[in-house]
């Protein structure tokens, strides 16, 4: 502790006690952030019990403990609504956790208060978490013409980009793998001689698809033989694949699917594929 937090709460010792926000600080610099938050519990509302609270926010993210860090932002928004520091743990805190839907409104506030460089950085991440790749494209903006945030958020954007792409051939491919069932179930179509073909092992791939190159790792591992099929570039592999799928009442989600002992397998799961084999 320096001299100056001696000498507070030696003054404050004459007096019976420190006053809680002196109190708070003088245990932020010993680390002892619970105490900290528990001498705040009696500190008047206002600006400075706010940004006290939001600076044990932020310490409490950088020693890891979400659990404090959401509870003391928390407690200095409801000391001053509009504190950045308690706005921006929040944000931090609930990105950290898992949930940027609640991150969201936390990051918005602080952007309406502090549109500067962190603050759209901060937005940009949130938004990417939600997956919203455009938003989170838009956001970044501000971000890159920040020097101290530009580097970091090139990278976000190019994520974005990047996942944004992914998602639309996605899409693009269930789109065509859905009209391809439509179309089997219309026709009743039966494929020839499917039972003679119900030993052989099939895999449903795309190019881009990186879960496939795990599915084909894992089987190419256990040594099983099987054919992979590029259902976006060869039409009579995504036609195959929707009868199959039309056949067994199966609503591919995407790729890799893989037919093997006469059965489709969605995804990939190396106990469903152990399981097969």
């Amino acid at each position: 502790m320096d001299r100056r937090w001696t000498a507070v709460l030696a003054a404050a010792a004459l007096l019976g006690a420190a006053p809680p926000l002196e109190a708070a600080r003088a245990a932020m610099e010993r680390g002892a952030l619970e105490e900290a938050l528990e001498a705040l519990a009696s500190a008047p509302a206002g600006a400075a019990t706010g940004a006290t609270h939001g600076e044990l926010a932020s310490r409490a993210l950088a020693a890891g403990d979400l659990a404090l860090a959401s509870l003391a932002c928390e407690r200095g928004l409801k000391a001053f609504a509009k504190d950045p520091a308690s706005l921006r743990a929040c944000a931090q805190a609930a990105l950290k956790d898992g949930r940027p839907d609640d991150a969201a409104p936390f990051a918005d506030r602080l952007w309406a208060l502090s549109p500067d460089g962190p603050t759209a950085l901060l937005r940009g991440e949130v938004a990417l978490a939600r997956g919203d790749f455009e938003s989170a494209r838009q956001a970044l903006g501000p971000a890159l013409a920040d020097k101290a945030t530009a580097p970091r958020a090139k990278v976000l954007r190019e994520a974005a980009e990047r996942d944004q792409l992914e998602k639309a051939r996605e899409r693009s491919l269930q789109e065509r793998l859905d009209r391809a069932v439509a179309q089997a179930r219309a026709l009743k179509s039966a494929e020839p001689a499917e039972a003679k073909r119900d030993s052989e092992v099939v895999l449903y791939t795309t190019s881009w698809c990186g879960v496939c190159k795990r599915a084909k790792a894992w089987l190419r591992k256990k040594g099983i033989s099987f054919a992979e099929r590029d259902v976006e570039k060869d039409s009579a592999a995504a036609s195959e694949l929707a009868e199959r799928c039309a056949r067994q009442g199966i609503r591919a989600g995407g790729v890799p699917v893989l037919w093997a002992g006469g059965r489709l397998l969605v995804g990939f799961d190396e106990r469903s594929y152990e399981q097969v084999f």
